[in-house]
């Protein structure tokens, strides 16, 4: 005759029930461990051997999430701040050297400064802009413009001529015009008077 003992504490289960009389575990076709006279003792160390096995696994994937949490979960933390500026400050630094100008702003984080010169929206875009500062040296214009996206629209509407802006965004250095002679630095904003 075949003996059935419980999966979890190992007593012998009884034909035809459902769950443990001892511990109250479901007893199923999976659960069941048949023996022909292993005893108690094989099945008591089966169940420890398990228990510590899925313990460690677990154990190990908490410590993998812990690890990633932290990798991931710092690099947020760690970005660095806006570049502060006043827009009159950028020109001068692009009209005395416009290389050594691109490699301090261009691409990076910008938090700048100015009041409003004009306003107007780009030619083959939905985005706004608002000219923040200008300068006319020699037969250059340089400019600085702040790229508003439409869902911002009305941040725009709000400021008027030689209204004081702030605004905070990645600059994107000198942008190509039709006109050589206009020297464009652009700032796609994320922030504007906030």
């Amino acid at each position: 005759m075949e003996n059935k003992f419980c999966v979890k504490c190992g007593s012998e289960l009884g034909d035809g029930i459902k769950f443990c009389t001892n511990c109250g575990t479901p007893v199923n076709p999976e659960a069941i461990h048949e023996l022909n006279g292993g005893g108690l003792q094989s099945i008591a160390q089966k169940v420890k051997s398990l228990t510590g096995t899925s313990k460690a696994v677990i154990g190990a994937v908490i410590g993998l999430c812990a690890i990633i949490w932290l990798l991931f979960g710092t690099v947020k933390t760690t970005s660095s701040p806006a570049l502060q500026i006043k827009a009159a400050e950028m020109i001068d630094d692009y009209i005395r050297d416009q290389a050594s100008a691109e490699t301090k702003y261009k691409d990076k984080k910008v938090s700048i400064t100015g009041r409003l010169a004009r306003k107007n929206q780009f030619n083959n875009s939905q985005n706004y802009a608002m000219y923040i500062a200008d300068k006319t040296v020699g037969e250059r214009t340089y400019t600085i413009v702040i790229d508003i996206p439409k869902e911002q629209v009305d941040a725009v509407n709000k400021v008027k001529l030689g209204d004081f802006v702030s605004a905070e965004g990645t600059c994107v250095g000198i942008v190509k015009q039709n006109n050589p002679t206009e020297i464009s630095v652009q700032i796609h904003s994320t922030k504007v008077n906030q």
